[in-house]
């Protein structure tokens, strides 16, 4: 009834401390959730491997949305670049945002 078997396609923007942490440690499957893409800019970070997904730049969202329509993306980004980066999201087909904070 909750769809918790579903497998929700989630991507999770922001690879750093915080990113990392709830990447590792957030039992997404067992929540209905399929943890599909990782996005960041910095570049020590894109092509590394977290929780078995590559971590992607932000130049590849758009094309990564249009071909996998990702349905909720977890933002661990500073509220700055999240405000900015919010509506491109939901043009994109996102239906749902959350934004992780460490405060």
């Amino acid at each position: 009834i909750l769809g918790l078997s579903k497998g929700i396609r989630t991507i999770l923007i922001g690879a750093g401390n915080l990113g990392r942490a709830i990447a590792n440690h957030m039992s997404f499957e067992n929540k209905g959730f399929n943890l599909i893409g990782i996005f960041d800019t910095n570049p020590q970070l894109t092509n590394t491997i977290l929780r078995d997904v590559m971590i992607q730049d932000m130049d590849q969202l758009d094309k990564f949305c249009e071909q996998n329509k990702p349905e909720v993306a977890i933002l661990c980004i500073p509220p700055e670049a999240a405000k900015e980066l919010c509506p491109r999201l939901i043009q994109m087909g996102v239906k749902e945002i959350g934004r992780a904070s460490c405060r």
